[in-house]
């Protein structure tokens, strides 16, 4: 949170480095998608009581040592916590983010006192 409120850019950047290893994720595991490198990125799948991270899942995968953790799109939607409410919340709290960031950089950010 205090990066978003230091520099909202930051958060912009690691939404992107998220996508891009999800991205890659589906890319090596050739059965996954997308969503599954996301659900695998923000430790979704555990082992026992270990959270297993997505190279940790690379690695058991590639030595055979765990059978291929299948999981369905629909399985992973199933979880999300996510409602039209919820979705309208994050809609309009971006459009009113942006309206700010707009009017800010047409006043020039400048304050005279």
């Amino acid at each position: 949170m205090l990066y978003a409120l230091i520099g909202p850019e930051f958060v912009n950047f690691w939404a992107w480095r998220q996508r891009k290893v999800a991205c890659r994720t589906s890319e090596i595991l050739k059965d996954w998608s997308r969503v599954h490198g996301f659900f695998a990125a923000m430790g979704g799948f555990v082992d026992g009581k270990e959270v297993l991270s997505l190279q940790r899942i690379e690695e058991l995968v590639r030595n055979e040592e765990i059978e291929y953790p299948i999981v369905s799109r629909q399985e992973i939607g199933d979880r999300s916590k996510g409602d039209a409410v919820t979705k309208g919340l994050v809609v309009s709290q971006t459009a009113w983010f942006l309206l700010q960031c707009d009017a800010r950089s047409r006043v020039g950010g400048s304050v005279q006192l």
